[in-house]
């Protein structure tokens, strides 16, 4: 099949799932992934591992992930290295995490840079190094990543792999909130009520735990309750 046909293959695969006619989408990106298109191999192994447009099979996702990771598509290499990272459906090891992560991180892959990142700070296939965690994360948070700001803001609250700064921390942290990530939202709110890197704010505090609580943090609803005690006894 020549390279014209592959690559009509996926953007008719690309078409067809824009459209959410994922079979059909299934179909043309495995054409095309048969033939050597990483991009396609990296989109059959995602839908393989979701289920989307075929039968979840984990197995044959793998399988895919490393065919596009192996022919240099960035996302296949970070998704490869997340499964030996976490050992879904493959045996778990560290330093073929690291080792997958890192050629997509050199690739400029944003999560790959991120979760690269986590595995200098937990030392996932590596020695532990927080400086150099504190670095990918900036690197990830600069192209919009607020997992990777919250990361960031992390190390700072603790003082690891950087100068403790409790203030950047909490800028950090409502940053990634305003970003939408959930975590950010929850410490957001308790940075907010302990007046930790910031002035105490009852008022902010309870609004940040009730979008929390909105985003499925139940515990802030116990959050909520004291912080309404304590406006009512200081009427």
């Amino acid at each position: 099949m020549s390279e014209e046909k592959t690559d009509a293959d996926f953007d008719a695969g690309k078409k067809a799932f824009e459209e959410k006619d994922f079979a059909n989408a299934f179909g043309c990106f495995m054409r095309s992934a048969e033939n050597g298109n990483a991009e396609a191999q990296f989109r059959i192994g995602n839908m393989l591992y979701y289920g989307i447009g075929t039968r979840q099979d984990l197995k044959k996702a793998l399988m895919w992930f490393r065919k596009g990771a192996e022919n240099g598509n960035a996302d296949a290499q970070n998704e490869l290295g997340l499964m030996y990272a976490t050992g879904r459906n493959t045996q778990r090891s560290p330093a073929k995490a690291f080792e997958w992560t890192e050629k997509a991180a050199e690739q400029n892959n944003r999560s790959a840079i991120y979760n690269l990142g986590t595995f200098y700070e937990s030392g996932c296939g590596c020695e532990v190094n927080f400086e150099y965690a504190s670095l990918l994360y900036l690197k990830a948070a600069s192209m919009g990543m607020p997992e990777a700001a919250y990361s960031l803001g992390h190390l700072y609250h603790e003082g690891k792999g950087v100068e403790k700064d409790p203030a950047k921390a909490f800028l950090l942290c409502r940053t990634a909130a305003e970003e939408g990530y959930a975590k950010a939202v929850y410490d957001t709110a308790v940075l907010y009520l302990y007046g930790d890197g910031t002035e105490r704010d009852l008022g902010k505090a309870k609004k940040y735990f009730q979008r929390a609580f909105e985003l499925g943090f139940v515990k802030a609803r116990d959050n909520i309750r004291m912080i309404e005690e304590e406006e009512r006894r200081a009427q």
